[in-house]
């Protein structure tokens, strides 16, 4: 861990100031595609639930999780593509 509290300090106010820059475009485009409205939701759902299973000492791997997030980001993503060119 780092121990220079201004260093966490510094990379807090970047991240904020970052986040408020792109809020409107990350806003406008879950407007235009309702598909990642649900995607946000399951992603948090599925890593509650392995932080869940993790605490009863079930473990599995990060990598099942980290795989279904990637393919259900990429199905989604082909989904607006082939939503786009029928438009």
């Amino acid at each position: 861990m780092i121990d220079n509290i201004y260093l966490i300090i510094g990379a807090i106010v970047i991240a904020m100031l970052i986040m408020i820059a792109v809020a409107k475009k990350i806003g406008e485009f879950i407007y235009k595609n309702p598909g990642i409205k649900v995607l946000g939701p399951v992603f948090i759902i599925l890593i509650g639930l392995f932080l869940v299973a993790n605490r009863f000492n079930f473990e599995a791997s990060k990598t099942y999780l980290y795989f279904a997030i990637l393919v259900s980001l990429v199905v989604e993503l082909i989904n607006i593509k082939l939503r786009s060119k029928e438009s």
